[in-house]
């Protein structure tokens, strides 16, 4: 990543997607960044662009997204409106507190 930013937020690529449990054209109920910490859907079945670009064999710009279903991966014409889902990466020893939930969000302290 970019050291420089003072606010280290974008949005995910497919490798790091992929890494979190995402399969490209599969769903996969364990992403882990589908679900809270009570199981619950914190995407809301609402597809969201991911930052690298796709193959996806249409005759315009594509990009990869989420959306499909619980960790499901693929590629769409950049023309499609999805949602941007900004995230960023925490050190492994950051405190956070919350379940994720609208009445209990995450809390990173």
């Amino acid at each position: 990543g970019n050291g420089l930013l003072t606010y280290p937020v974008a949005l995910m690529t497919a490798d790091e997607a992929a890494f979190a449990g995402g399969k490209s054209h599969a769903v996969n109920q364990s992403a882990w960044y589908y679900a809270n910490n009570e199981g619950e859907s914190i995407t809301y079945e609402e597809g969201w662009w991911l930052l690298s670009p796709s193959d996806a064999g249409y005759l315009s710009a594509t990009v990869y997204e989420a959306d499909g279903g619980p960790g499901y991966l693929g590629g769409d014409a950049i023309s499609v409106i999805y949602a941007a889902r900004p995230s960023l990466s925490l050190k492994s020893d950051t405190l956070a507190s919350g379940t994720g939930t609208a009445n209990d969000p995450y809390i990173v302290q």
